[in-house]
Parts: structure tokens; C-alpha cells; sequence
């Protein structure tokens, strides 16, 4: 499951500030 990375996460890691509320 950790290999799969959804399209919302970048390819460099987790971007909390990529989708703001």
C-alpha cells in the first residue's frame, strides 16, 4: 500500500500547502 501514492501528493513527498482550505 505505501508503494501506491495518490495524485494529490507530490513525487518529492507530502505538500500540506499545495491544497489550502
Amino acid at each position: 500500500m505505501g508503494q501506491r501514492r495518490p495524485s494529490r501528493v507530490s513525487p518529492g513527498g507530502p505538500d500540506p500547502r499545495h491544497h489550502r482550505p
